[in-house]
């Protein structure tokens, strides 16, 4: 070995490393003659008096191979690699723990164009059964900061199912989850499942507390149909007009409640022309986002009267728009693309913004409600968040979705093994080792495993 490595032949030393880890796992379970496999026909065919004694130490010596993949003993092996990377790289996060020099590893990957084999993963898209009440839905992010694909993740089948709701210890519109995953093996020999269980709770326009007046509630207005009094009497919100809306709070005008809304009266801001309504979010609730959070963002409408043009939603540097012509009369979600964009350094601006526009309107009306912001939550590598519908969950309402591996990408696969337990390291690290499907763009280690 060089005494001082380039950092990419830093980065081949860490693949030797990975190389090794992987050759103990097919001598462990998957090479012709392995130890699961062995043992199970040394355990299964004894036959004699005084051999039943070798049973112990036949499963300590299991044990003991199973032992080189836990992730603690993985992160032993490979922090002298990671921090040679950084030292190559003239990184000061060099004596840094495990987390921060994966965080550093991947940046310093990054700057230098360097590429491992992506496991190719699959995510399934969170569908509710057809016994579920509920008409909202569960959010999944599956891209990084930089584009790249999240694969501190396992290959298994995941459940989301309503604990708790309104009758039953939560709030309606923030009714509480449990998201699991498959059992975990007694063995790190082999891997089926996560064992995840954790408990998430959904959201409303209210739970973040970064839109501040977010279903348009307080607004002077004393009857249905009310013009707004003044550009700034909806609070919080600067219109860009008054003639160009109305506040109603009849009931076909009301996409869903949210926590406290049964004790006032519920409006939505309604285009009658072509305008727009603006927050300020440093302004309004100095709320800070986080850099290492994706957000999800989306705003309910509906048009009436055959109403057309275009509906903007816009948050920072991003926008998603919709033609209004395409709702058919009833309440519809805007949302903005979960993607690279959805973590704050990629959509933050130095006043930024909320704005809700219509367009190219000649006729008809539109009605917007139910702002939401809110950052998403980590569990097993991806990022969730369950966002209510017009009609709340209830108990035992349940999504089901699958994530599939395409390839073995032994050097991904077992930096993920090594964080595998270590959430807040996955969350520090705002992202995953950059990954390519093509092989020659491959410059980290050479060969995929096929299995």
């Amino acid at each position: 070995m060089a005494s001082n490595p380039t950092v990419s032949e830093a980065l081949d030393d860490m693949a030797l490393a990975l190389d090794l880890i992987h050759e103990v796992y097919l001598f462990g379970n998957s090479n012709a003659k392995n130890v699961l496999a062995m043992y199970d026909a040394l355990i299964t065919g004894l036959d004699g008096e005084y051999v039943v004694g070798a049973v112990g130490v036949a499963e300590r010596i299991r044990n003991r191979t199973g032992q080189a993949l836990q992730p603690a003993e993985i992160r032993a092996f490979l922090t002298p690699f990671l921090r040679e990377i950084c030292r190559a790289a003239g990184d000061r996060r060099v004596t840094s723990g495990y987390g921060e020099l994966c965080k550093a590893v991947r940046e310093i990957m990054i700057a230098n164009s360097e590429l491992m084999y992506s496991r190719n993963l699959t995510v399934g898209t969170p569908t509710f059964t057809s016994a579920s009440t509920g008409t909202g839905a569960i959010k999944v992010l599956s891209t990084d900061k930089d584009g790249y694909q999240l694969q501190g993740v396992g290959a298994e089948a995941w459940s989301a199912v309503v604990r708790q709701d309104q009758t039953s210890g939560a709030q309606k519109h923030r009714e509480v989850f449990e998201f699991y995953g498959v059992d975990r093996e007694r063995t790190p020999l082999l891997w089926s499942g996560s064992g995840i269980s954790t408990r998430i709770t959904a959201v409303d326009c209210l739970s973040s507390g970064i839109v501040l007046n977010p279903s348009f509630d307080t607004n002077g207005a004393s009857s249905d149909g009310d013009a707004p009094a003044s550009t700034t009497a909806v609070t919080n919100w600067t219109l860009s007009g008054t003639a160009p809306f109305q506040l109603k709070s009849a009931a076909t005008h009301q996409y869903r409640g949210y926590v406290g809304s049964d004790d006032v009266t519920q409006w939505a801001l309604t285009f009658v022309d072509n305008g727009n309504a603006e927050q300020i979010v440093r302004t309004a609730s100095r709320r800070a986002f986080r850099d290492d959070t994706p957000y999800y963002c989306q705003i309910a409408w509906k048009d009436f009267t055959s109403c057309d043009g275009t509906l903007t939603f816009e948050v920072g540097t991003r926008t998603a728009s919709v033609d209004v012509t395409t709702g058919g009369g009833a309440w519809n979600v805007l949302a903005l693309t979960l993607g690279q964009n959805s973590w704050f350094e990629n959509f933050a601006e130095d006043a930024l913004n909320i704005k809700i526009t219509l367009a190219s309107n000649t006729t008809g009306t539109l009605a917007v409600d139910d702002v939401v912001i809110t950052p998403m939550v980590e569990v097993g590598g991806l990022w969730y968040v369950p966002v209510g519908g017009a009609t709340a969950f209830l108990v035992n309402d349940t999504a089901t979705w699958t994530i599939s591996q395409g390839q073995f990408a032994k050097y991904s696969y077992w930096l993920w093994r090594s964080l595998e337990d270590q959430p807040g390291a996955r969350i520090g690290m705002k992202g995953w080792f950059p990954t390519t499907t093509t092989g020659s763009s491959v410059t980290v280690g050479n060969t995929l495993e096929g299995l």
